[in-house]
């Protein structure tokens, strides 16, 4: 298992937001907490052009090993827009020597704002619109730049992490081309322990996120709102078992990257810094489950 971050966790949410923290004081500060491998985030918020980028990665020993497509799925006429992000980032991720496309879909919700921007339920017309285009994406990026295409289904999203929705999404997609990204504390936010679920879908799941959820988060939301990057805390200090966790995966022989992502958009530098240096410092402390980061 390796041990990746990704700018979500340094409170990148949008390549253009004039709030993210500058690309290259990212680089710095991953590579000074120690972490080898990285994801993309946004396309276009580290350079696109290979040369640079690659350059950029190597004088601070890191690899990119995931890039990211977002949009509306599960909207026919976005087609076009997704197919050209598709291929840009398939590109650059392969011109990298990456592994995984990281597939993300539209939400019924502002995670900001935390307002209703769509209904909440797809028509069966636009679910199957949305599966489709997953396939799709996941069969150009494996035959056309040998990527995974690897899922991430998230809270408020058209492919919520419900259990039966992401159940549904799995047996809709051909295994050969869409696999999934498990995000630990949105998995634990929608259905609990998310280890019984990892050891039913092992098969498909080739990419996790690590985030850890504060204790009694339904409870506190009942009572005020809570910004969505305070939902999280770094690994080990909220409601995920991740030593447990570790363990099965290492039982299961899982062989794709744990990236440590806290959802931190909005959050002060200060904190994106402690949050990431104190879930890389646990996470890769958990020698007894075979974590490391190819060192």
């Amino acid at each position: 298992m390796r041990l990746a971050t990704s700018p979500n966790s340094w409170g990148v949410w949008y390549a253009d937001d004039p709030g993210n923290l500058p690309w290259d004081a990212f680089l710095d500060g991953v590579a000074a907490i120690g972490f080898e491998h990285i994801e993309a985030g946004p396309y276009g918020y580290l350079p696109t052009d290979p040369t640079q980028l690659k350059e950029q990665l190597n004088n601070r020993n890191i690899s990119l090993v995931t890039g990211q497509v977002h949009g509306n799925l599960h909207e026919a006429g976005d087609w076009p827009t997704l197919e050209k992000q598709t291929r840009e980032v398939g590109a650059l991720v392969a011109a990298m020597g990456g592994e995984n496309l990281l597939l993300i879909g539209g939400s019924s919700v502002n995670h900001v704002t935390f307002k209703r921007i769509a209904p909440a339920q797809l028509t069966e017309k636009q679910w199957r619109i949305m599966v489709d285009a997953i396939e799709r994406i996941g069969r150009i990026s494996l035959d056309d730049y040998g990527l995974r295409t690897v899922f991430h289904p998230t809270i408020h999203g058209f492919c919520d992490p419900r259990a039966d929705q992401t159940e549904r999404m799995l047996a809709e997609t051909n295994p050969n081309y869409v696999w999934l990204c498990l995000d630990t504390g949105q998995f634990f936010y929608r259905n609990g322990d998310p280890l019984p679920w990892l050891r039913a879908h092992a098969n498909r799941i080739h990419h996790i996120h690590c985030k850890d959820i504060v204790p009694d988060i339904h409870a506190k939301l009942a009572k005020q709102h809570i910004p969505f990057s305070q939902w999280f805390c770094p690994l080990g200090e909220g409601q995920v078992d991740f030593q447990t966790l570790l363990n099965a995966l290492n039982e299961l022989n899982y062989e794709g990257f744990l990236v440590i992502d806290e959802d931190q958009y909005g959050a002060p530098p200060e904190r994106l810094r402690q949050v990431s240096r104190s879930s890389f410092e646990r996470l890769s402390g958990m020698s007894r489950a075979g974590v490391h980061d190819d060192r």
